[in-house]
């Protein structure tokens, strides 16, 4: 990739990010603003009905202290998911990189979290997985260097063998294979 192919997947990422905060505080946040809708609609109608409340000095003030709540819980809910979004949204982006490089065949990657993140036993199962990927193909290696020598120690004693062959043509083809990854 080229810098600005990097940049510009940089700059895709932080909109994920923007995309994904967004989108956690608008489902957060809505419940706080319909319910100060619906809270002032009572009120409104209740005012309505009794004259005497309607009549009271203590109206305006009632709704101004409702409103001024609202806001306020408004506001802490949405600073307080912003904040949780930010600490979630970057584990997931280093998740989803380290899973799109395995994806890839580079099983040399980890993911890495901040400690006591809340995606922290998701990224060790990921790097167990990873880890355990890396020895199979370890041993599919081993085994291919095995069967390589076996093969040509049979090949000394009947080297026009066909299945001989065969067996190695088998043996080149599953080195093919996991040559793809990186170990």
């Amino acid at each position: 990739m080229t810098e600005d192919q990097h940049k510009q997947q940089g700059r895709r990422l932080i909109l994920i990010d923007r995309m994904f905060q967004f989108r956690m505080l608008r489902r957060a946040t809505a419940p706080v603003f319909l319910t100060t809708i619906v809270v002032v609609a009572l009120i409104w109608m209740t005012s309505a009905v009794d004259r005497q409340l309607h009549a009271s000095e203590l109206r305006w003030p009632a709704l101004a202290v409702l409103a001024g709540f609202n806001i306020v819980s408004f506001l802490g809910v949405a600073w307080s998911l912003f904040l949780y979004s930010s600490r979630l949204a970057g584990p997931l982006v280093n998740l989803s990189r380290t899973l799109k490089s395995v994806a890839g065949g580079d099983l040399t990657v980890r993911a890495r979290v901040r400690k006591d993140d809340e995606l922290q036993e998701h990224a060790e199962h990921l790097n167990t997985t990873i880890m355990s990927l890396q020895d199979r193909i370890r041993r599919i290696n081993q085994f291919c260097k095995f069967a390589h020598s076996t093969i040509d120690d049979m090949r000394t004693s009947d080297p026009d063998s066909a299945e001989l062959g065969r067996m190695m043509d088998l043996v080149r083809s599953i080195e093919e294979s996991v040559e793809d990854f990186r170990v």
